[in-house]
């Protein structure tokens, strides 16, 4: 069985990010799916551009009759009735399939997926856009993070995801045959499959190191010594390469030119760590109908009192709402 929790890490660490709550843990696996546009700027502290696509604001700069256009068309067996909350915030509520074909609905904890029996493999249901949704979508973007952090599937020590200096794509092909395919069923194509969880895992894969480098850079310190301050459960060779490449000249140019693009982001959202292929369907659930892009914007820009988050989003929103009332 792979390990995928880590000791805790008690080594040095900056202090400075340590005061303003920006350090986190590097061992804890990312517990939910984080699509490009839902990440938030604040947490893009000194992201090399290769490792992190700057953010952009959601869908600012969709024309207002389209927003209503290309709504998700989810699977015609589903049950608008209620929406069923998971038992626990531990436990995702999914179905799965055992050995003998037969489908039953399990709760299960992000850990407990390497527990499954032989044969049995939880359900992923993808909607018109090629996206998990549901609850096994929590489930697998939890996995995927588990995954991603496991240092001796994916190595810290490579540059990028992909591209010449990037993670090998044997690695994930071994992955996605090895690991994901015997625990999940995906209710799609193979290559939609293996092209979302390559997705979810890198995204989470790149998180994972700039949480390491948030959490273990001083600027106090030499080189050698952030390089001997290796990390509990990181290989100290993959740990020096991957020091080696974050204090090059040009890296610390890419992080500053991303920090200034971050800064320059006017519309942050509400949408929060959750997919918006999971919100989507929520939505869906709870109307009996499948919300349009206009929709997801409002539901993504406003704060849980029903103000939008500032006066760009508000002037947006309210030219879609006064477009849906026409409708």
């Amino acid at each position: 069985m792979i390990a995928l929790v880590m000791p805790k890490i008690k080594r040095f660490k900056n202090p400075l990010k340590s005061a303003n709550g920006h350090a986190s843990s590097s061992t804890t696996p990312v517990a939910q799916d984080l699509p490009v546009a839902s990440t938030n700027p604040s947490q893009a502290d000194g992201v090399p551009q290769q490792e992190q696509t700057p953010i952009l604001p959601q869908q600012e700069q969709v024309p207002i009759a389209q927003q209503q256009e290309q709504t998700p068309i989810l699977p015609s067996n589903s049950s608008a009735a209620s929406l069923h909350p998971r038992p626990s915030a531990r436990y995702w509520r999914v179905e799965a399939k055992d050995s003998e074909n037969a489908i039953k609905q399990i709760n299960v904890k992000v850990n407990e997926v390497n527990n499954l029996t032989v044969g049995e493999r939880i359900i992923v249901d993808f909607d018109a856009y090629n996206s998990a949704y549901g609850d096994a979508q929590g489930l697998l973007a939890g996995y995927c993070g588990s995954l991603a952090i496991d240092c001796n599937l994916f190595p810290i020590s490579f540059e990028r995801w992909s591209g010449q200096s990037g993670m090998p794509k044997k690695y994930m092909e071994d992955c996605f045959e090895t690991i994901l395919k015997p625990r999940f069923l995906f209710r799609v194509s193979e290559s939609i499959a293996y092209r979302y969880c390559n997705s979810s895992i890198s995204k989470k894969w790149t998180t994972h190191r700039q949480r390491l480098w948030n959490e273990y850079f001083d600027p106090a310190r030499s080189k050698n010594e952030i390089i001997s301050n290796v990390p509990s459960g990181i290989n100290k060779d993959q740990w020096a390469s991957f020091v080696a490449y974050r204090l090059k000249p040009s890296t610390m140019e890419l992080c500053r030119r991303n920090k200034e693009i971050q800064r320059k982001q006017k519309m942050p959202h509400t949408g929060g760590s959750k997919a918006n292929s999971r919100r989507r369907y929520e939505m869906f659930l709870e109307t009996g109908k499948a919300p349009s892009r206009g929709k997801m914007f409002i539901e993504t820009h406003k704060r849980k009192n029903g103000s939008f988050v500032n006066a760009e989003a508000q002037t947006i929103g309210e030219q879609i709402e006064s477009h849906m009332t026409q409708l």
